[in-house]
């Protein structure tokens, strides 16, 4: 294994490297905790990857919209064909620390990034979400030369009326290295505060007029 990521919430990709007989690198990808409707990895994977799941039968993996596309399920497929570099970018991209204090005030992070092709890469990388947030910078003009790690300090700030809740930082990267990218990038974060956990459920209950009610049991647990 040489990087781990997170395509979309739930899911899981694990970048994988070996000798070229064997299929050389490749993605190791499931779902670990999204629900059915949100199982799906829709991401530019390379010139033309092949999933292949643990009994050994191949597909070709479809591009649609200009981003390859696959269902996922609990147990792992393996895709080769992959752009490494590539999905070595995406498991380097974070935020730190990825914790976000539920306090309106501006809030001071590192956005994080490593270069694995063998040459400088050059672009733009934007800010584009979660909706609504608000960062200073929004808008990087980098130059990483090949093998560095490049840290770029942030202010975040989140609308009033944020909830709580793991959320998406996700940037839209435009650059060149061996050919030219525009593809996005997300790191998880969470809102919150640090000792205090929410869980909260929904439950559609019979009405005593025959009618149906919507009930939210809300879970608050102190661990300060």
């Amino acid at each position: 294994m040489v990087g781990r990521f997170e395509p979309e919430p739930g899911l899981q990709a694990i970048v994988l490297n070996g000798p070229a007989e064997r299929g050389g690198n490749m993605l190791a990808v499931w779902n670990e905790s999204a629900p059915p409707h949100a199982s799906q990895l829709n991401m530019v994977l390379g010139s033309s990857p092949v999933a292949i799941d643990v009994w050994g039968n191949r597909v070709d993996v479809p591009q649609i919209n200009g981003k390859h596309q696959v269902v996922l399920t609990g147990t792992p497929i393996f895709i080769e064909g992959i752009d490494a570099n590539l999905a070595l970018l995406r498991a380097s991209f974070s935020i730190d620390p990825p914790h976000i204090e539920s306090t309106n005030v501006p809030h001071q992070r590192t956005l994080r990034l490593t270069n694995p092709w063998p040459r400088t890469l050059v672009g733009t990388f934007r800010i584009v979400g979660p909706e609504g947030w608000q960062f200073a910078p929004s808008r990087f003009d980098i130059s990483v030369a090949a093998g560095e790690t490049r840290e770029l300090p942030v202010t975040v700030t989140f609308p009033v009326g944020e909830l709580a809740g793991p959320k998406r930082l996700t940037v839209r990267a435009s650059f060149t290295t061996d050919k030219e990218y525009d593809i996005a990038l997300t790191a998880p974060m969470k809102l919150g505060l640090k000792d205090v956990e929410f869980d909260a459920n929904l439950s559609i209950e019979p009405g005593p007029d025959g009618t149906r009610d919507a009930v939210v049991t809300v879970l608050l647990t102190s661990r300060s």
